[in-house]
């Protein structure tokens, strides 16, 4: 039985340094998206000599195993998943990797599926520069914005934030009429563990407000040469967008590239990402459907 240990911060640190100069750490590989979201998928991981082993847990399926990161015998690192899974008497599910990944394993004799529930958008920060007729509606978006809110601007988030935009949840749950339920407090975790490893984990975020309210928010992270959004909240559409372009303007400062998940229940949202001219799409293939 491998003996995996439950994902921490140092743990964080050390997987950052693993996946450098690798596209692996596009999707849920992601170092600190495993750190901030560890109340709801509950990350285990395991350091060994030529892999590392992350496991997480699904609600549908339990606990789902990661393509192995390393550069040993694949073929041998997977059977010792599957052993683990055995000893410990449930079913070995592969939980979606890069398509890109797929060469490694599409040989062992596993059948795999398409997330199509989820993509991660990558843009170039210099694409949202607002130029050209494709960004047409949401410069007029934007300006209209600008408008009626004359007196807002731009803030860098800091740790001392953290009040004032729990305020602005608080707000938006009212707006939206949206329940106080698992999903939720997971949410509110999440967004807590990125306010208190703020500094430590090269996270940054900016804020949207007026002297009376907030209009949205987002933080993100770096890795290598890109941005990772891993929350973006505005109190309505127009909101989302000027949050959206003021967070890739400000990547811009520091990354070449900018990553946003897709979530497709929401065919609203598919299509923004979409309108925002994707240099590529990243999708996820594992051996199960979500």
């Amino acid at each position: 039985m491998i003996n995996f240990h439950k994902y921490g911060f140092l743990d964080c640190k050390r997987l950052k340094k693993i996946l450098e100069d690798s596209n692996i750490y596009l999707n849920e590989y992601n170092p600190i998206y495993l750190f901030v979201w560890a109340d709801l998928y509950k990350p285990e991981i395991y350091f060994g000599r030529d892999f590392t082993y992350i496991k997480y847990y699904l609600n549908d399926f339990g606990f789902v195993y990661y393509p192995p990161i390393g550069k040993g015998n694949y073929n041998l690192a997977i059977v010792e998943l599957e052993l683990d899974a055995q000893e410990r008497g449930i079913d070995f599910y592969m939980a979606p990797g890069l398509q890109s990944s797929l060469i490694r394993y599409k040989t062992l004799g596993y059948t795999f599926y398409e997330n199509e529930n989820r993509n991660t958008y990558i843009y170039s920060t210099s694409n949202f520069n607002l130029t050209g007729n494709a960004f047409k509606k949401y410069k007029k978006n934007l300006q209209q914005f600008s408008k009626e809110h004359k007196n807002t601007r731009i803030k860098i988030i800091k740790k001392e934030d953290f009040n004032s935009i729990l305020e602005f949840i608080a707000n938006y749950r009212s707006q939206n009429e949206i329940k106080a339920d698992q999903k939720f407090y997971s949410k509110l975790n999440m967004l807590k563990q990125c306010m208190e490893h703020l500094y430590e984990l090269d996270m940054y975020g900016i804020v949207v407000l007026d002297d009376e309210k907030i209009y949205g928010f987002s933080i993100a992270s770096i890795m290598d040469n890109c941005t990772y959004v891993h929350i973006i909240m505005g109190l309505d559409d127009d909101c989302y967008d000027v949050v959206m372009f003021q967070i890739a303007r400000y990547a811009e400062t520091k990354t070449r590239y900018l990553a946003l998940e897709g979530h497709f229940g929401n065919a609203k949202e598919k299509k923004r990402l979409e309108d925002y001219l994707p240099l590529r799409i990243e999708k996820y293939y594992g051996t199960f459907n979500i």
